[in-house]
């Protein structure tokens, strides 16, 4: 196996990332450090989706192995996580002002009508020299957009937790990628350590969205108030249930039943990670305000599952024989016993 980063198609893609990135730079006269929050977290989640896009795709219209589990392809996700970290580092203004700023140029320049009567000014001036966002050509934002800068600018203990989110999640997201590759290639003992890191950071990160979500959603009509509060419920549950029942399934021995729910509770964490961003830039002109950002929030994690299964059960994941050197008993004993 190619390591990540001497694969060529990784090698393309970042010089690709890199032209796209200073042509960006230099298209808004933006700064090197804006460019580093806004342009390559935008441009690693567009090339992310479409990379899996493509994988499924490909898996879908030949008998051949799907590409989606190789280390490469998560290798995105670590470079993501980088960039997550500007949530940390930025206050909090700036780290929201940087968020509106990416979706800026696609709910202006590609907006239907429904989008357009949907913009409206920021509700609070003092953020940045531009309002809530970075590109002072855009002095109106899309509703919810506004909604989540004041939240996260304004109130810090939502700044908190969904600082805490963001980082639990990242985290879950790259060891969810490298567990799928420890126990291909056959590390048992790694992966049971990696994969128990997974779980915590998934079930605790999305925990905290949804706990913003049920005591604030309600009373904001730019998320679609109580609708929200159940949206945001149904990604939460599209982790925890999964979680529940692989770990429910791996005390009890059933190795195959475990894999399948971890690979479906990575599916709904990607949708919900890579999808939702994807579909909030390019559906924004069909779906705009309150009704885009529940049926993101309710499609994202469904779509993340149905790829993933696919993508699994054409990479033979599924199968018996995909781990060879792992015996039901070995696997049943070991696991009983954990704690």
């Amino acid at each position: 196996m190619v390591p990540p980063m001497f694969d060529p198609r990784v090698a393309s893609f970042a010089v690709l990332g890199l032209l796209l990135t200073w042509f960006a730079a230099y298209y808004w006269g933006l700064g090197f450090p804006i460019v580093a929050w806004l342009a390559l977290p935008l441009m690693i989640s567009f090339v992310y989706s479409l990379l899996t896009g493509k994988s499924v795709v490909e898996a879908l219209a030949s008998d051949t192995k799907s590409t989606l589990w190789s280390p490469w392809m998560f290798a995105w996700i670590a470079f993501w996580m980088a960039f997550d970290l500007r949530y940390w580092y930025l206050p909090g203004n700036l780290a929201g002002a940087a968020f509106v700023t990416i979706y800026d140029p696609s709910h202006h320049l590609f907006g239907g009508g429904a989008a357009k009567s949907d913009l409206i000014p920021c509700t609070n001036t003092n953020a940045t020299s531009s309002g809530c966002s970075f590109l002072p050509e855009y002095p109106t934002h899309v509703s919810w957009n506004v909604a989540l800068f004041n939240q996260g600018a304004f109130d810090p203990w939502v700044m908190l937790r969904l600082r805490a989110h963001v980082l639990l999640n990242s985290i879950g997201l790259f060891f969810n990628g490298a567990q799928l590759y420890l126990i291909s290639s056959g590390k048992e003992k790694q992966n049971r350590l990696v994969g128990r890191v997974a779980i915590f950071s998934q079930v605790v990160g999305t925990s905290n969205a949804y706990y913003i979500a049920w005591t604030t959603h309600g009373a904001i009509d730019a998320y679609g108030n109580e609708k929200s509060v159940w949206a945001f419920g149904s990604m939460w549950l599209s982790i925890l249930v999964p979680a529940g029942l692989g770990m429910r399934a791996i005390y009890k021995g059933d190795v195959a039943s475990h894999r399948r729910w971890m690979i479906r509770m990575y599916g709904a964490l990607f949708g919900s990670f890579f999808y939702w961003r994807f579909m909030a830039l390019v559906l924004q002109p069909l779906l705009s305000g309150p009704n885009g950002w529940l049926f993101y929030t309710c499609v994202s994690w469904m779509l993340g599952i149905v790829t993933f299964e696919i993508s699994a059960q054409k990479a033979g994941m599924f199968d018996a024989q995909f781990y060879p050197e792992l015996s039901e008993p070995l696997v049943k004993a070991d696991y009983i016993h954990i704690g």
